[in-house]
């Protein structure tokens, strides 16, 4: 009943602690109450005990490293058959080693229904649906009892404290009851309730982990196959954005003549094919993939470096050739007004097309005129 105030296992890679024997329940811990049976008087509850097989040393490890433990024993054992079988093993001998294999998988079986078990002990679902209720009923039964004069073990009057309520909620119903008058008094209605509401929660708690312990595996399955579905879902997903994309890219009016090959032009096609390989390589790889050497970890971060070198400066290099361009159109276009005009015979500067005819001093005489009038 007090398992819940026990250590329990850690993480499947943390380094194997050895067990500690559980501290004396705190005010504010949540204990674990006996089971409370529907009606009648409440018979004690068989402790769970391990497997017959399992040393006290086994006990105190990782069910993890148990069950490498045992997984690499299988192994080995299955290695020796098939070296059995290829040579001339008794068949004494080849009874005893699959003996020992069945054994073996047997607690295989028990190590990985053990870490199916803790697993869901440590899901999300589990603390919202019965870990967090449970521990809110503790918190708020204790807030009003807490405040509530109990008689002491040496019979004088003291405040409730989380013991008083540990101790009761621990109790079969018969003697809760007559604790909880001869102790709690006036509020031994009180302290009932809310050791029947914290049983309950306990219960369901207990229930939810008996029932994920046996049906671990068809738990596991389905989380497998929910898991899949969704993954294919998101592939899909991305796909069917990343092409619609890539389309929206080539079909831009703006942009879009930068993403084509152009026929004849090998140089550009080249250019635009090795530059797509860089992008494309960039996305497949991961620089904190735990499998590349330094030297390829520092390719990769260099490569993402590049291809982000390269999308920045996107934006600049079109700028400037739209600038090239407009002024290539501005020197165009100055050209064609001189392939209209003829060179003056013996050299120099051709007068500009619709220039006029006159001699330079007939023209100044004009202007002279002009001005006087």
């Amino acid at each position: 009943m007090r398992k819940e105030t026990e250590p329990k296992w850690g993480d499947p890679d943390a380094p194997v602690q050895p067990a500690k024997k559980a501290d004396a329940p705190k005010p504010g811990t949540q204990p674990a109450p006996d089971p409370e049976p529907k009606g009648g008087d409440e018979p004690t509850p068989e402790p769970v005990t391990p497997p017959a097989d399992i040393t006290p040393e086994q006990k105190k490890k990782n069910p993890w490293v148990l069950y490498r433990e045992e997984k690499a024993r299988a192994q080995k054992l299955e290695t020796q058959i098939a070296e059995a079988k290829a040579g001339s093993l008794a068949e004494t001998e080849k009874a005893q080693y699959l003996e020992r294999i069945t054994k073996a998988e047997e607690k295989l079986k028990t190590y990985e229904d053990e870490i199916r078990f803790k697993s869901y002990e440590k899901s999300d679902e589990f603390k919202t649906k019965y870990e967090q209720p449970y521990e809110n009923a503790w918190n708020k039964h204790m807030k009003d009892l807490g405040q509530v004069p109990v008689t002491g073990e040496d019979g004088t009057p003291r405040m409730a404290t989380h013991n008083d309520l540990l101790e009761l909620v621990n109790l079969s119903l018969p003697d809760a009851r007559k604790m909880a008058t001869e102790k709690w008094g006036d509020f031994a209605q009180d302290a009932m309730a809310a050791r029947k509401d914290i049983r309950e929660l306990f219960e369901a708690k207990t229930s939810a982990l008996d029932e994920a312990r046996k049906t671990g595996a068809e738990r596991e399955k389905a989380f497998q196959e929910n898991a899949a579905k969704w993954r294919e879902g998101v592939q899909k997903h991305i796909k069917e954005t990343w092409d619609a994309a890539n389309q929206e890219a080539l079909s831009d009016p703006n942009n879009g003549e930068f993403f084509k090959p152009v026929e004849g032009d090998d140089t550009r096609n080249q250019i635009l094919g090795k530059g797509f390989a860089q992008v494309d390589r960039a996305f497949g790889i991961n620089p904190m993939d735990p499998k590349l050497t330094p030297d390829e970890r520092a390719a990769a971060v260099r490569l993402h470096a590049a291809v982000r070198n390269r999308s920045a400066g996107y934006g600049v290099q079109k700028y400037i050739n739209r600038k090239l361009l407009q002024r290539i159109a501005e020197l165009e276009k100055a050209n064609e007004q001189f392939k209209g005009s003829t060179p003056p015979a013996g050299g120099g500067t051709a007068a500009p097309s619709g220039a006029p005819t006159t001699s330079a001093r007939s023209r100044m005489q004009q202007a002279g005129e002009k001005w006087a009038k």
